[in-house]
Formats: C-alpha cells, structure tokens, sequence
C-alpha cells in the first residue's frame, strides 16, 4: 500500500512539473530524432507597440501582433550532431526587400510579415532559412525567471533610463546572476562604442550561457517552465518534425564555446559584423 501511495506521489509530482508545458506539447510533442542535414532558423525579437491614443504616459502596450520591427535578429543554425551556429545579424543592416525595396532589415517583418523578414536575411547571408520564430519583449525575462536566473560575465557598467519604453538599465561590471528584468537589459544595451556589435556579442554570450543550463541535467526540472514561458510569447512555423529534430539534437550536444567572428557585406557602405558561435 505505501508503495502506491509514493508511486501516486511520484505520478502527481511529475504532472505539476510538465503541466505548464502541456499547450506546447499538445501542438509540437514528437519523439526527438536525428535529422538528416542541418536545420536554420530565424529567431527575432519583436518591439513592443505602444497605444499613442491613450490618456496615460507612458503609453501603454497594446496587445502582442508580432507585427512591428525586430529589434533582435539571430540566424541559428542546428545540426544533427548537436553542433549549434549562431549569427546575429545587426538591425540596421542594409536590404533590398522584395516588393518594397531598399531599407533596413528591421523593418522587414513591417513590410511583409516573418516571411519577407526570412527572405531578407537569407539574401543578406546566402543561407537558407527554414523556419523563423518571432519573440516579444516578454520572452526574456519570463524564460530567465524560469532558468532561476542566467549566470554572465557582464565587461562594462551598464546604465540607461527610457522612461516612455520602460527600459532601466543599471548593470555592474563582473560575473553575475541576472534575473529576468536584468537578462533584458543585458540583452537590450547598446550605448556604448560598439553599439550594435557589441549588443550581439552579449547576446551570443547569454545564448551560450543558456545552453549550457538547459543541458545541466540538475536543472531538467526547470525545462517545462522554461519552454512556457517562451510558446506563450512566441509566434513560429515550425513544424512537429523539426522540432523533434531541434529535440534530438540538443539532447545531443556536449558543451557550448564561441567560435570566430564572421562579417556579413550589405549594400554600398553598409557592412554588418555578425559572430558565429558554436556549440561542438
């Protein structure tokens, strides 16, 4: 009878767990598997659209449509055997969209939505995307909370006040534990000599530190929380075969380390610096 019992427990604790993760996997849930080639995917960070007809200041937000500007763009490319690159492409990089012409990428998923956005980058790297997944600002420190915090280096002080955008950033140099306001303002900073590049630089920098978490097998707990907090502030194609495949091939990847810098080439004198960062 006390066995059951803890089996009942056991059974009961395991589906607290998983439940916040039961919408994500009633659409994607899939055995993980080895995929064939490697998998591309457009990963984007979206603005947030404030109500300028409101009363109040500062505006506030209106609804996610995932509809504005991408204020991070990241092409993350998977392979089968786990390997991971990772190229952010800077916002301001100059593209030619079809069907609107000549402007900066950021712009792309206004023109034309998460496909001319695909478009565009493919062009400006020469590599075929796959699949994209649009973020909200929300993504962030709602996946960091659930992590229990990401753990950086942070190189610089970093501080900056956007009252109308709800943006404070206030940041110590050193190695640190940030929770989810302060991941955001980690990720979102660029005021400073390196602007855009150096906000890549970190982004890849938390990507990595957040891959080697997810794959800490004491934090496999977390999980479920983690990829809640992400379905409910993403819009995405992906399919339920690449998502096994993405399954399969994190479950086999090893360790995370950053690899060499790779310069993408725009239009004229637009040159956009992007980092490919490996996980092996």
């Amino acid at each position: 009878m006390r066995r059951i019992v803890w089996v009942l427990v056991a059974a009961a604790g395991l589906a607290a767990v998983v439940a916040p993760a039961a919408p994500f996997l009633s659409r994607y849930a899939a055995i993980p598997r080895k995929a064939d080639g490697p998998l591309t995917v457009l990963l984007a960070g979206v603005d947030v659209d404030y109500d300028d007809s409101a009363a109040v200041w500062p505006w506030p937000a209106k609804a996610e449509s995932y509809a504005t500007r991408t204020d991070t763009i990241m092409l993350t490319q998977v392979w089968p055997d786990g390997r991971v690159n990772v190229l952010g492409v800077p916002r301001d990089s100059w593209v030619n969209m079809p069907g609107y012409g000549w402007g900066k990428v950021n712009g792309a998923n206004v023109h034309g939505g998460p496909e001319m956005l695909m478009r565009a980058v493919q062009d400006l790297t020469g590599v075929p995307v796959d699949a994209y997944a649009l973020v909200s600002l929300n993504a962030i420190p709602a996946m960091t909370a659930a992590a229990g915090g990401v753990t950086v280096d942070v190189g610089q002080a970093m501080k900056y006040d956007d009252n109308a955008g709800k943006l404070h950033i206030d940041l110590k140099p050193g190695r640190q534990r940030l929770n989810g306001e302060q991941a955001a303002g980690f990720l979102r900073f660029r005021h400073d000599n390196l602007g855009d590049i150096g906000r890549i630089a970190r982004q890849q920098q938390f990507v990595s530190a957040l891959g080697a978490q997810v794959r800490n097998p004491l934090n496999a707990w977390r999980l479920p929380m983690m990829v809640s907090a992400v379905d409910r502030n993403m819009k995405t194609n992906l399919t339920r075969a690449q998502v096994a495949a993405l399954s399969g091939a994190v479950l086999g990847a090893r360790r995370c380390r950053p690899s060499a810098c790779r310069a993408i080439s725009g239009t004229g004198a637009q040159r956009a610096c992007g980092r490919w960062t490996a996980w092996p």
